[in-house]
């Protein structure tokens, strides 16, 4: 279903709506003008006016009135968006009070959770305060006793979330500012307790999911269903990933599988079909389609609510419910006008989730699905049902690939080239695996059959779980190392839509500007790659308190590490951040006390020479030991900037008289230096 380019903006009414709350979400974020929600107050109420006034039918067609019904979407959006990220007063105490909002997932050396303080001692006086925070629990056996809702009181004091400063991390922090997360905290076994002498818990519908959710994937567990085939079906069927191994998400992200383990509409879907069967009696009565609708929305977004709330089920259970409403009141809507108003309710409730690359890739596949899909499966015409069932699941796959591809390059930096024939597997799975895992919890309550639904579970799990494996091992799996700029990220994203349009115009203008921006993307790519060869830069990390440097000459590259210390996983991942986004040769390793000569770089005994940059690793330097020029000293001790000669002094330690020359590793990132 392709909607004419002309009329694209009045046959879908939502997408301008949307388009201009965006526009205002957008200009939130990188500008900041204060606007007074009373001013938006008064400009609805002159829109009211002047639509009055319009005594047309078709005012809309006003151009001043669409102007200004324009600009108040766009305020809208940005009061939205300011509204929403308001940062909370952080309390300080000595002791705090908080509900689990989640039950404690297992860590390397702690257990995880998001934690919602509501009260905070300070001083024998008890304060109210509302916060999420992530807390940390160190490992015992009390931590058995704590699940969703549970109530605690601890004594620890919860620190600002901070990011490494390393070159191309992950934003950790502002992933978790986007939640609406800003502290972090750190409780040892001995510092907390269950506590239940605070009155009037925390009652909230995502808890009581949580912990529906919890007792159905013990169901699994009881059905002895392990490892990776529990972690798969629990992530599958209920939307709990924290039981993925790096093995599983490789396995799944490398073969383009990953979205079956992420609730979606695939899942939402299925629901709906069941609930068709089970209660699609009561639309043959008009007087059954109202409880209908209700029933099935509550049913829909119950699933929902259980599975996490990630942004595919909310935009799946949003356009189901669309749907469904449509029906049964015999209006049935306009595709693109359904996913438009589904992502305009979801950005009027979190605008946040505009930046959620859940969200981004769940709507760009689905719209990729309905426009692209229909004439894709029109180029051939199977004559036998599963030949057809198959060319449909090709076309299916190949078209939300086609609006995703810009995504997936973007923000994963790879490309599974065999994508097509593991979802030729893993699509007609997941209706297996969902159909399995459902039945294993329904009759949970008759130990014997559930017992051997598990057993056929266990083992169709692990038959596509090979399966996937071997296509990963194939030659030339995936793509890896792939670097997409921003800006050609939103050139490849116009020029789809260039050849959306023209598909739907025929106009050659359209076609023209595609050729165009894959020229200008061709164009940065090519000058991308002359920077990385003519590149020449040292950095020096910020990996915990182990010395860790780069030396960066086009492709060429060597690490140099402290002597004796090993690196840690952190330490390894900020590193290939930047191999990967600097399309750099894997690295030389070595330690500061080994011996090394080239014809740019020289190393011995801890000092460095980098095309004509002296550096020096130690701890205990002094002004009057230095026998020639030093550009870089790095430190690890508390030594008196007095003392230093140096252009450069990169240390990680703070010092009470730092100056522009200092350079705190823990504090300000890791050091840049651009030869």
């Amino acid at each position: 279903m392709k909607p004419p380019v002309k009329n694209a903006f009045h046959t879908i009414p939502f997408l301008r709506i949307l388009a201009a709350y965006i526009f205002g979400i957008v200009a939130a974020h990188f500008i900041y003008i204060k606007i007074n929600l009373s001013f938006l107050a008064i400009f609805l109420v002159f829109l009211i006016i002047i639509a009055l006034l319009n005594t047309r039918k078709t005012y809309f067609k006003n151009r001043v009135a669409v102007l200004f019904i324009t600009l108040f979407l766009i305020g809208t959006g940005f009061c939205r968006y300011r509204q929403y990220n308001k940062k909370p007063i952080l309390c300080s105490g000595n002791f705090y009070v908080g509900t689990l909002l989640e039950m404690p997932a297992k860590k390397s050396r702690s257990f995880k959770a998001e934690l919602l303080l509501s009260h905070f001692l300070v001083n024998g006086s008890v304060q109210r305060t509302k916060e999420k925070v992530i807390a940390y629990f160190q490992e015992g056996s009390l931590i058995s006793h704590l699940s969703a809702g549970k109530r605690i009181m601890f004594k620890a004091k919860p620190a600002i979330i901070y990011n490494p400063g390393n070159p191309f991390e992950f934003d950790y922090k502002g992933y978790l500012e986007k939640r609406r997360i800003y502290r972090q905290v750190y409780i040892p076994s001995n510092n907390w307790r269950v506590e239940d002498s605070y009155s009037n818990p925390l009652f909230s519908p995502t808890i009581c999911a949580e912990r529906i959710r919890g007792r159905l994937i013990s169901t699994y567990r009881e059905n002895n269903i392990v490892d990776e085939k529990f972690a798969i079906l629990s992530a599958l069927t209920l939307g709990y990933k924290e039981a993925l191994g790096p093995d599983v998400k490789s396995v799944f992200s490398s073969t383009g599988a990953m979205h079956v383990l992420a609730v979606s509409g695939l899942h939402v879907g299925i629901i709906y079909l069941i609930i068709n069967f089970l209660l699609g009696f009561l639309k043959r009565n008009p007087k059954g389609r109202v409880p209908f609708i209700c029933l099935a929305i509550a049913i829909l977004w119950s699933y929902a609510l259980i599975t996490g709330l990630s942004p595919s089920v909310q935009r799946a259970a949003t356009m189901f419910s669309i749907v469904i409403i449509g029906e049964n009141l015999r209006r049935p809507a306009n595709i693109y006008n359904t996913l438009a108003s589904s992502a305009f309710l979801l950005l009027v409730i979190n605008p946040n989730l505009l930046s959620d690359v859940g969200f981004q890739l769940s709507y760009s596949a689905v719209f990729g699905i309905v426009f692209f899909q229909p004439g894709i499966y029109k180029l051939f015409s199977p004559k036998y049902w599963l030949a057809d069932k198959a060319w449909a699941l090709f076309s299916v796959s190949v078209a939300a690939q086609i609006t995703t591809f810009p995504f997936i390059l973007y923000y994963f930096n790879q490309y599974p080239t065999y994508s097509i024939l593991s979802n030729f597997i893993v699509i007609p799975a997941a209706f297996i695996f969902i159909f399995l895992g459902f039945s294993i919890i329904v009759f949970s309550f008759f130990p014997v059959v559930s017992n051997i639904l598990a057993i056929v579970a266990s083992g169709t799990l692990g038959f596509v779980y090979e399966i996937l494996k071997w296509i990963q091992s194939l030659p030339g799996s995936s793509v890896q190392n792939i670097h997409l700029s921003g800006m050609q990220f939103v050139m490849l994203c116009l020029s789809i839509i260039m050849v959306m349009v023209f598909i739907s115009s025929r106009k050659p203008g359209y076609f023209i500007s595609f050729l165009v921006l894959l020229a200008l993307i061709m164009a940065a790519n090519l000058y991308f790659k002359y920077n990385c060869l003519t590149q020449k830069k040292i950095i020096v990390y910020n990996s915990g308190n182990n010395i860790l440097i780069h030396l960066i000459s086009g492709g060429e590259n060597f690490v140099v590490y402290e002597n004796g210390g090993l690196i840690s996983r952190f330490g390894y991942e900020a590193v290939n951040n930047v191999i990967t986004n600097l399309h750099l040769k894997q690295p030389t390793y070595l330690s500061y006390m080994d011996s090394f000569d080239n014809d740019c770089f020289y190393l011995n005994s801890g000092v460095i020479s980098f095309y004509g940059k002296q550096i020096v690793i130690g701890s205990k330097l002094g002004g009057n030991r230095n026998n020639f020029p030093i550009d870089i000293i790095i430190l690890q001790g508390r030594v008196k900037p007095g003392l230093l000669k140096a252009k450069h002094i990169v240390t990680y330690h703070s010092f009470a008289n730092e100056n522009k020359d200092i350079v705190n590793i823990k504090k300000d990132g890791a050091f840049v230096l651009e030869l």
